[in-house]
């Protein structure tokens, strides 16, 4: 396969790891690339590492220059794919490391799909630290569905390639209330085409400080604490915000939605002040997470 492939790319103050991170995508085994870079606002040298780098690769690295400022990465990734012109489109965080086979994999996964379908690949990740250091693999999702994705997000965003049918129709109706560009994908996709998980390990994914997500140990303490936020007086932020996010993704494709789909979601949106709803979709058994402790949270 040898058609191009756009690899969006939002940076903010990413001075520490971009080059490493550009650095693998030119070492890629695919070549025909071309790498769109929205800046959201760095005041670093995140935008000289940049033109560095544009300065070397003219034909292939672009800087999209806009007047909007901060954003936030779901919104401005969101802008990067409006300017992707490619068949296929890859997502990429600015701290992470690609391995050389990384688009290779992905497109020929995709390759094996009919293209008028709209296509989520994504893939398992090699999990490293700051130091580069390796601190494990995560799980492989159970569960990857339209229904998985209404409560959760299951897809590593710096691993996702789309195709045009999927970008298409991303941008029928820009949302502007999100939780993630790659939570909204997954969300999208499952309602209407075809995900592909690739359990190949083909990026170091850098986890922070603040990020080490899904890597915690078992233990009672740690799943205690997931579970509650939800016991006080206040709703859950997050929980507040996943509906907001399913009422915007019902303004956005209600007329494209399955009656089947369309109805679980409502039932999932009327839940969250119905206790006999509630009842009613546990006892269905769709609403729920890939971690029996995140089903208990939720």
């Amino acid at each position: 396969m040898t058609k191009p492939i756009d690899i969006i790319l939002s940076t903010y103050n990413g001075e520490k790891y971009l080059a490493e991170q550009v650095d693998s995508i030119v070492n890629q085994d695919y070549k025909n690339w071309n790498l769109l870079i929205r800046d959201d606002g760095s005041t670093d040298s995140t935008i000289e590492i940049i033109n560095k780098y544009k300065n070397i690769y003219p034909n292939n690295i672009k800087l999209i220059s806009d007047q909007e400022g901060n954003l936030g990465p779901a919104l401005s990734f969101y802008k990067l794919l409006d300017w992707s012109t490619a068949p296929y489109v890859a997502f990429c965080d600015q701290d992470d490391i690609w391995g050389q086979s990384k688009l290779v994999d992905g497109l020929n996964m995709l390759g094996n799909y009919p293209q008028d379908v709209p296509l989520l690949y994504f893939s398992n990740v090699q999990c490293v630290n700051e130091n580069g250091e390796e601190k494990g693999t995560p799980k492989i999702p159970k569960r990857i569905c339209f229904e998985d994705a209404v409560v959760e997000n299951v897809v590593y965003g710096c691993t996702i390639i789309i195709n045009r049918t999927a970008r298409d129709l991303l941008l029928i109706k820009k949302p502007t209330n999100i939780l993630m560009h790659d939570w909204w994908v997954y969300l999208v996709i499952t309602a209407f085409g075809e995900v592909i998980f690739d359990n190949t390990r083909n990026i170091k994914y850098r986890l922070h400080s603040d990020n080490a997500v899904g890597l915690q140990k078992n233990n009672l303490i740690k799943n205690l604490k997931k579970i509650y936020p939800f016991l006080g007086s206040l709703a859950n932020e997050n929980v507040l915000r996943i509906t907001d996010q399913l009422k915007e993704f019902l303004d956005c494709y209600h007329t494209q939605l399955s009656i089947e789909k369309t109805n679980y979601v409502t039932d999932v949106l009327e839940s969250k002040d119905d206790i006999f709803k509630r009842i009613e979709l546990i006892r269905r058994g769709k609403c729920v997470r890939n971690s029996f402790w995140d089903s208990v949270a939720l």
